[in-house]
């Protein structure tokens, strides 16, 4: 139970220093951050199921792919839900372009996910990363 505990406090740990390092303009942690954000925008373009298939396909075009970045975020397969919020923020601050399909997919939730309100959070948090007034009245 002891290494459970370990892991998961460690993936909550690492969470927070990504978190800061793309606050603090860490380049690894913004292009981290910037290609799972890519990749995430092409898997959930269409989905009308929330996020939680379309980061697993992040997952796996990520595992499958020649890139490789030296970074905490990278040494995960998928982008589990604790690294999400970070993700989400610094990839849509570097592509505001793309709100309209993070707003789409936030409005997903209250009528279908009510049970699980913390990947819609994270994309409410996005939504205001991205310092667009007129998309956050919305």
């Amino acid at each position: 139970m002891f290494a459970y505990q370990q892991r998961f406090l460690f993936r909550i740990l690492g969470a927070q220093l990504n978190d800061w390092m793309c606050r603090l303009d860490d380049i690894r942690c913004l292009k981290a951050a910037s290609t799972y954000f890519g990749d995430f925008l092409s898997n959930c373009y269409h989905s009308y199921h929330g996020t939680a298939h379309c980061t697993e396909l992040v997952a796996y075009s990520l595992r499958t792919s020649a890139i490789r970045l030296d970074y905490a975020v990278f040494s995960f397969f998928r982008v589990i839900p604790d690294y999400r919020r970070t993700m989400y923020c610094y990839g849509l601050k570097q592509n505001p372009k793309t709100d309209s399909v993070i707003l789409s997919l936030y409005k997903y939730f209250p009528e279908n996910a009510a049970y699980f309100e913390r990947d819609g959070d994270n994309l409410l948090n996005a939504l205001s990363c991205n310092q667009n007034v007129n998309k956050l009245e919305q």
